[in-house]
């Protein structure tokens, strides 16, 4: 089962994939108007084929200042603005008047498309990063379609007569349109504050340890590159010179290998995510080396075109792959890193063809083009090379790769010795890597995890033993299976007893390393099977269910405030419904505690379903962004009584039947002013979620039986069930009203709490409800409230402002629940 990113980060994807289709058809567009341009400027072959180098040299003169601009800025702004400048650019070479002005006019142009090559591809870098899976090469297949688009609708320029000067006038406008309108749902880009400004700073020069990485990349790229353009330069004429091909035959020479190389990005993607990167683009580099010596060595046309097929595909992927990691050597370097490759790679098509053709003089032409087959062999030696110079992508922002990437395996007393225990590491460590849903509980914590996870993988794929091998790949086939966890476990331990097998010490090392080092686990009960015995559990289902214990009247000493907003769909009103229900069955008295819902939103969508199931229901005005800081502060502000303490339930949360009995006897401990009640957080998958509320709803059990459930676990995540007492919660202000969207607010209640408070820590379990994600991250990996410092909250007003975000006819609160009856069903 796939899942799907945020809604923010499929946009960005639809938005970047949408610049490189419009810059691929700007520079197909300029193709197919040469020969008019030519005729247009009157030049003789010689100046204007000097005119031409101008595309060259204005791209590696602009790379530099466009991967300093994006270190500095942000991928956003560049790419936006290097989109539009490039687009614009169309139009120089339609105003040149002789060879001379079109060489400023091209180098002009030149320049817009390195900059913009540098901006998208470092954009893409991120967007692929918070995508979770190979998409890169997917990018620049659509680059290869807009040039064919571009090169067609330029062509019918052509035929139709339409100038040059008018054709790229309306293709210019069109594109750049295009451009403007689709950079709106690109990546945000981090906020100017003092701390994002020192992390650009970093961003303007490379880490050390990634500088022969990308060396050694650029030179990959250069081999790859250095192939396509001998192909289109030289490989018509050898069909038709050296096996006698027809001229339009010998045409088809090239078109083979570009349409090999287009469906090879476009369906590519899924082949990186299954086999890993660095093991298909070996493969394909030799399978790649391979076509050169089948075409070489061809008595016929036909046997010759099979040859280029495989040498488009075999080539196809190594470009995407290379660009994607040199952006993810150095985070926050994305930009230089990509000008490293791109300029070396960019001479590959530039050097090469003419040496071929001085080869060619001496020892003919066929042997000279056996020149590729010795670059596909370098390029695939360098991958080895650079595969254990830089085994994973880095993910840590702030620090040299040097430091962000794991270390090798090291005897430790710090390790333990139980084989069970070291066992279950690496299972739980290749679950949350196999598992498509891991990286939807915690985008933050997924990415920080992956250079270890990474580690783990590779350190499995070497192990010699075949049954290890084939439970490795059952789990990443099945990553939520229980019979397969349970026999890689036994099959590692087994193999650790027994000793002999040389990688085991050397996979336990790092399986420890990734779990001493991730905050993202995972939990899968021996009795999942992914069934839901109650079948799917909507809203619906849900209400007009009878509530449970009616409070009486009255203040109480608990006062339970559930921030809430559903704009999706259903399925956090699905959830909030089921916390309102389990808040009802409780063994604590039902007078000693209030639950209060605070939605925010345009209008009060949800009241009529949630009040039969609450005290108190506040309506609190807000377009945009959920603050979940403010509905928390409007909760129990405006409170019709002060409670002695507070509980900021999250709305996803299954509580046990204890839950507030247990909570409420802590505050009888001397000196304590608030606890999380929890350190790990159980976020359940779909089918758990199901099961669980019908366990504890449904069948009324007082909790859930975990050995059903699978969950992906959070390891001390603050924030989804916090207790305090209301003086404590005033004394600090509340919680932070600047946190706009999803990340950050928990932490630095939780941060303001332990300073000024006696703030405890329990390890109750927690149950969160799934619902689909809308956790997203900046294009520098941050949250989005990263630019807020944490600790620094001082109101500049009441806090908990009801009419905050209220529009200008907003008068207050709409009717408070108390006006209807507790626990009457939902109409």
């Amino acid at each position: 089962m796939r899942v799907a990113p945020p809604d923010e980060v499929r946009r960005a994807r639809i938005a970047t994939s949408a610049i490189f289709l419009v810059v691929g058809s700007v520079f197909g567009g300029w193709v197919s108007r040469v020969p008019d341009i030519k005729a247009h400027v009157h030049a003789d072959s010689g100046p204007f084929g000097l005119a031409l180098l101008g595309i060259a040299v204005g791209a590696v003169a602009a790379r530099p200042f466009a991967a300093v601009f994006v270190a500095r800025y942000g991928s956003l702004t560049v790419t936006r603005l290097t989109a539009v400048f490039c687009c614009a650019s169309l139009i120089a070479p339609s105003l040149a008047v002789d060879a001379v002005t079109l060489g400023c006019a091209l180098a002009l142009m030149g320049a817009a498309l390195g900059s913009v090559d540098i901006a998208m591809n470092a954009h893409a870098v991120a967007v692929e990063r918070l995508y979770g899976r190979p998409v890169m090469s997917s990018f620049h297949g659509l680059y290869s379609i807009g040039g064919l688009l571009g090169a067609l609708a330029g062509g019918g320029a052509a035929v139709s007569g339409l100038s040059p000067s008018a054709h790229f006038t309306t293709a210019a406008v069109l594109t750049g349109g295009t451009a403007l309108l689709v950079s709106t749902w690109l990546l945000p880009s981090p906020p100017d504050d003092p701390s994002a400004g020192h992390r650009r700073r970093k961003g303007l020069t490379l880490p050390r340890a990634d500088r022969l990485p990308l060396i050694l990349l650029g030179i990959i790229g250069f081999c790859s590159l250095a192939a396509e353009g001998a192909v289109g330069d030289w490989g018509s004429i050898y069909l038709h010179e050296d096996l006698g091909s027809s001229v339009g035959q010998a045409s088809l020479g090239f078109v083979v290998y570009s349409l090999a190389m287009v469906a090879g990005r476009l369906l590519g993607g899924r082949v990186l995510e299954h086999w890993g990167e660095w093991r298909v683009i070996t493969w394909m580099t030799a399978l790649a080396g391979t076509g050169f010596l089948l075409a070489l060595l061809a008595a016929h046309t036909l046997a010759a075109l099979a040859g280029f097929l495989v040498m488009g595909l075999g080539l196809s992927l190594v470009l995407p792959v290379v660009l994607s990691r040199a952006g993810e050597l150095g985070r926050g370097s994305e930009g230089l890193g990509i000008a490293v490759v791109s300029s070396i790679s960019g001479m590959g098509p530039i050097v090469v063809p003419p040496v071929i053709g001085f080869l060619a003089e001496g020892v003919g032409l066929p042997a000279s083009l056996g020149t590729l087959s010795a670059l596909a062999l370098v390029a695939v030696v360098l991958m080895q090379v650079v595969r254990r110079l830089a085994p994973a992508p880095p993910h840590q922002h702030d620090s040299p790769v040097s430091d962000a990437r794991p270390e090798g395996p090291a005897v430790s007393s710090l390790i333990p010795v139980d084989p069970v225990v070291l066992s279950t590491a690496v299972v739980t460590t290749l679950a949350v890597e196999f598992d498509p849903q891991a990286r939807e509980a915690s985008i933050f914590y997924w990415e920080r995890s992956l250079p270890h996870r990474r580690a783990v993988v590779e350190a499995a794929e070497r192990i010699q033993d075949t049954a290890v091998s084939g439970l490795v790949r059952a789990l990443r086939d099945a990553p939520a299976d229980p019979a397969v966890h349970r026999s890689l476990r036994e099959r590692l331990a087994e193999l650790s007893r027994a000793g002999g097998e040389p990688g085991i010490d050397d996979l336990f090392t790092h399986a420890w390393r990734a779990e001493s080092n991730s905050r993202l686990g995972y939990h899968l009960g021996p009795g999942y099977d992914g069934s839901r015995p109650g079948g799917d559990i909507t809203a619906e289902g849900l209400s007009g269910r009878p509530g449970g214990a009616v409070a009486g009247g009255g203040d109480a000493e608990i006062l339970v405030v559930v921030p809430f907003r559903d704009r999706g769909t259903g399925r956090r009103l699905r959830n909030l419904l089921a916390c309102l229900m389990s808040l009802r069955d409780q063994s604590a008295p039902r007078a000693s505690y209030r639950v209060m819902v605070v939605e925010t939103d345009e209008t009060p969508r949800s009241r009529a379903v949630i009040t039969p199931y609450i005290d108190h229901y506040l309506f609190a005005h807000k377009t945009g962004h959920f603050n979940k800081s403010w509905a928390v502060n409007v909760g129990v502000v405006n409170a019709p009584f002060r409670p002695e303490a507070v509980c900021i339930l999250d709305a996803d949360v299954l509580a046990d039947r204890d839950f507030i009995a247990r909570n409420a006897e802590r505050f009888r401990h001397s000196g304590t002013m608030g606890h999380l009640s929890y350190r790990d957080m159980w976020c359940l998958d779909e089918a758990s979620t199901s099961r669980a509320i019908t366990e504890r709803l449904w069948e009324g059990a007082p909790e859930a039986d975990a050995g059903h459930l699978r969950a992906f676990v959070l390891r001390r995540p603050p924030g989804c069930c916090v207790w305090v007492r209301t003086s404590a919660f005033h004394r600090i202000g509340g919680m932070d009203e600047r946190f706009e969207g999803w990340g950050g607010e928990d932490n630095d209640f939780a941060y303001r709490m332990d300073t000024h408070s006696a703030f405890d820590h329990y390890d109750d379990p927690l149950l969160h409800m799934y619902h689909p994600s809308s956790a997203v991250l900046r294009e520098d990996g941050e949250l989005l409230n990263a630019h807020i410092p944490a600790l620094t909250w001082k109101a500049s007003s009441a806090i908990g402002d009801l009419n905050r975000f209220a529009a200008p006819k907003d008068a207050g609160p709409v009717a408070d629940a108390e006006e209807q009856p507790a626990g009457t069903p939902a109409g």
